[in-house]
């Protein structure tokens, strides 16, 4: 982690010569003099240590490919593609995938939605192979909204992998964000000399790794964890539109039934898919309202 140095304590012992002197300090356009007689108690002061933490930026190229739209009760699958272009191997590369709500259509923000059923509004999600086999299209627990699985252990420079990433939205159609995360670990050169590098401990406290006192940068290399992203935005539509008019025995169309008098329900299913759907089986249930 870089250090960046701060210069508060200067800039206090130059505010205290411009009070004690009674002279103007000039900030932007505006001149403002402070009264001598009125020095502030400078005990209150206390000298602050300002850091900019920098991460290490990721170089892995990372894409997520799919053709969409979601359809409900599928088992949607997202593949994600990883190309090693750092100039090293990388190591214990992880990835992670979490599901959530996003969008003008999103499921959880509906009147009848309570924090409860959000996740099974939502669906889950599952990444790998083996963790989309079993993937239970009935959990309705928040935990399957995360899903994590270590893919390799060492990928060498330039090589690249797949890792398959299924989504299961189950009822409810609606806007969906996927966000997929890649965690690995890679060798790297500390920063140029002239920079602080400090590291976390195990317990929660701060070391010096390298000193910018230093002329010249180690020539060892240090131990980091990167971070790629990717998010995607997800929209799920029902696989059918369902239809249905009342006719009489002339195929005629009634607003009506009569008891004792049979009729004509014509139910139609309309394809939203953009591809060809086999219906395997359906079923019809009638349901009297007293």
């Amino acid at each position: 982690l870089p250090l960046v140095a701060c210069n508060y304590t200067t800039r206090l012992e130059e505010i205290k010569s411009h009070i004690a002197n009674g002279s103007p300090l000039i900030d932007g356009e505006e001149c403002v003099v402070f009264n001598s007689n009125l020095t502030p108690f400078w005990e209150f002061f206390s000298n602050q240590l300002s850091a900019e933490i920098l991460p290490k930026v990721s170089n892995l190229e990372m894409s997520l490919r799919h053709t969409p739209p979601v359809l409900c009760n599928e088992k949607y699958t997202i593949l994600c593609h990883v190309l090693n272009t750092e100039d090293r191997d990388i190591t214990d590369l992880t990835i992670s995938a979490m599901l959530a709500g996003g969008g003008t259509n999103d499921p959880t923000l509906e009147v009848a939605a309570t924090p409860l059923d959000a996740p099974q509004r939502l669906g889950s999600v599952a990444v790998g192979q083996m963790a989309s086999r079993n993937l239970n299209p009935t959990s309705s627990s928040g935990e399957d909204l995360f899903s994590q699985v270590l893919i390799a252990s060492t990928i060498s420079q330039g090589a690249d992998l797949v890792c398959p990433i299924s989504v299961h939205c189950p009822k409810f159609a609606g806007d969906r964000s996927l966000r997929v995360d890649a965690h690995y670990d890679m060798l790297a050169h500390l920063p140029s000399p002239g920079v602080n590098v400090f590291s976390w401990r195990s317990n929660g406290s701060i070391c010096l790794v390298y000193s910018g006192n230093n002329t010249e940068a180690p020539s060892s290399l240090t131990l980091t964890r990167c971070v790629q992203s990717k998010r995607v935005q997800l929209s799920v539509i029902p696989p059918f539109e369902v239809a249905s008019r009342i006719l009489s025995l002339k195929h005629e169309a009634i607003t009506t039934v009569v008891t004792g008098k049979p009729f004509i329900l014509e139910v139609s299913l309309t394809n939203c898919s953009p591809w060809p759907i086999n219906v395997e089986n359906s079923h019809f249930n009638f349901v009297c309202l007293y």
